[in-house]
């Protein structure tokens, strides 16, 4: 039985007296890369998910995981929020605008895929995943997604590496 990780078929060749060895190697796709997503309010998890790829996918590519399949379960803070076991859509927001004219809504609601970046938002709005075999499943709407695309901070090095820059959503 072969290992699940790679198979490898060596065959020997003898030529001309001397010995010729040929390699005919099988490998799987590269080990697989972790990645982790949150969504917080006030620095407090309350959805958390994960995915994995094999590396190859840039910045973009990977915050659009969150369309084809992405999903974000109950953290450690949702209990907090009293979501009805029923609702089918949530809103996560932030602290009314203060006072005063120019204040701008705080930014406390924070959606962060890793290798996908990260993104601050005043409010925020989610739905239930439906027909999910696990309850509880909630996604970010694609509208959402697309109107947060271009608010994420990104590294630079995951800036460098993107595969169309000038995308903008």
């Amino acid at each position: 039985m072969q290992p699940a990780f790679a198979s490898l078929s060596l065959l020997a060749v003898l030529a001309l007296g001397g010995a010729l060895v040929r390699a005919n190697v099988v490998t799987t796709p590269p080990l697989a890369r972790f990645i982790g997503a949150e969504i917080r309010l006030l620095d407090t998890v309350v959805l958390q998910g994960s995915t994995s790829d094999d590396g190859s996918a840039d910045v973009d590519e990977v915050w659009d995981y969150q369309r084809a399949g992405l999903t974000y379960l109950p953290g450690p803070g949702f209990a907090a929020l009293g979501v009805a076991p029923g609702a089918s859509s949530l809103t996560l927001a932030s602290a009314p605008r203060p006072a005063g004219k120019g204040q701008a809504r705080p930014a406390q609601v924070t959606v962060d895929v890793s290798y996908g970046g990260t993104v601050a938002t005043a409010d925020l709005r989610l739905e239930r995943v439906p027909g999910s075999a696990e309850p509880g499943r909630w996604r970010v709407p694609v509208d959402e997604l697309d109107g947060l695309f271009a608010r994420r901070t990104l590294t630079r090095s995951q800036a460098a590496a993107l595969k169309r820059p000038g995308r903008a959503k």
